[in-house]
């Protein structure tokens, strides 16, 4: 058996980021499509900087709304 068990920190992150543009393509219903000629670092950054793009302003889900917990006013007194 070639291969280890062991998981390093580098793995898991690589592993948390595919899977969460994954599950933000199939929100969208698209694929996600990964050049190959890349070391696995870069070719995350790449589709990452995309959703990054999409998310910015309005492009949030919850952008436009303004609960007690995430926008408080303090007025100058």
């Amino acid at each position: 058996w070639q291969y280890t068990l062991r998981m390093r920190d580098t793995n898991v992150m690589n592993v948390f980021f595919i899977y969460s543009l994954l599950l933000d393509k199939a929100e969208h219903n698209s694929c996600l499509i990964l050049p190959q000629d890349e070391q696995q670092r870069v070719r995350i950054d790449i589709a990452l900087s995309e959703r990054n793009k999409e998310m910015e302003g309005i492009g949030q889900e919850a952008y436009p709304h303004a609960c007690d917990s995430c926008f408080i006013v303090i007025g100058d007194d």
